[in-house]
């Protein structure tokens, strides 16, 4: 639930003064609930509560609110609160508060907050203060930061002794947020600096081998100058703790210079503990065992990578 606001916190009694309260749109579509919008209208409109209360109330009804219509309220919110910068930045560097203070006093626009702070994520030293804000304003999903990254679209060959197949399949995958998703992305994009010389790193051309009997794999060696080398952490090779499911993707940066990707094939086994889910296989082909029965792993070759 979000902090509890108001003026001690932030909200900007001039903005709110500047015009006679309306509806917002958002409020006006035909999905949102009838009682919360009779609701909404009372305490926005009609009511004689000061700004800090009106703002208190409304952000108890937002939590009634399904998540794409309360996503909205977070967005039309957040002029209103402009006369102090939250404080997820306080214990960061002076350098980055400054660049923190700096965006938010440059945008009446939440979603362009978010995607710039986004792009800061790797110089914070505690990147869930930063999460828990994202959580906190609907913003938790890199497609919620991103519009244009919906999907990223792989096309494949299966492999067959050593060989790849002659026809081509297509997966689509869901982003799902976390400290790599961002880079996953930029390198799905083949818009990124962490290889030689700060060319890209792309997965294009690629081949996932059988690793174990759940999911294939592959790895690539990054210089030690690559950006991604600040991630990296341990390899956990006795470490398996962390729940998949077919269709489930993961990336680790580990042993400062490797980087890995995982695509489980299978259901009810766990993968390693540094390990981290950066997306969802929508469309999971036929051909992937699933069952955690079955002894079987397939290996592809990724032949190209797409945002679409």
């Amino acid at each position: 639930m979000a902090p509890e606001l108001g003026s001690e916190t932030g909200c900007n009694d001039e903005f709110f003064k500047k015009e006679a309260p309306t509806m917002p749109d958002f409020m006006k579509e035909v999905t949102v609930n009838e009682s919360l919008c009779d609701m909404f209208e009372q305490i926005y409109i009609h009511s004689h509560l000061s700004q800090r209360r009106k703002f208190n109330a409304l952000d108890k009804i937002s939590e009634l609110m399904d998540f794409e219509t309360k996503k909205k309220y977070r967005v039309w919110r957040f002029p209103f609160f402009k006369s102090k910068v939250p404080n997820f930045a306080d214990s960061e560097e002076e350098g980055l508060k400054k660049s923190v203070e700096l965006l938010f006093g440059s945008t009446q626009d939440l979603t362009d907050f978010c995607r710039c702070l986004w792009h800061l994520m790797d110089a914070f030293k505690n990147e869930k203060r930063l999460y828990d804000y994202f959580i906190s304003e609907c913003m938790m999903r890199p497609t919620d930061l991103f519009p244009h990254f919906c999907r990223v679209k792989w096309t494949c060959k299966w492999m067959k002794d050593g060989k790849p197949h002659d026809k081509k399949w297509s997966i689509l995958i869901k982003p799902i947020a976390s400290t790599l998703t961002d880079d996953f992305l930029r390198i799905m994009a083949k818009d990124n600096d962490f290889g030689v010389r700060g060319g890209a790193v792309q997965f294009a051309g690629d081949i996932l081998t059988i690793n174990g009997t759940c999911n294939v794999s592959f790895k690539k060696t990054l210089p030690e100058t690559s950006p991604l080398t600040k991630k990296s952490q341990p390899c956990q090779l006795e470490k398996f703790n962390v729940p998949s499911k077919a269709g489930d993707i993961f990336l680790s940066v580990y042993d400062r210079t490797e980087l890995q990707i995982i695509v489980v094939q299978k259901n009810g086994i766990c993968v390693r503990d540094d390990l981290t889910k950066i997306g969802e296989i929508q469309n999971i082909p036929e051909a992937f065992p699933k069952s955690d029965t079955s002894k079987e792993t397939l290996p592809f070759k990724i032949i190209d990578t797409f945002i679409v």
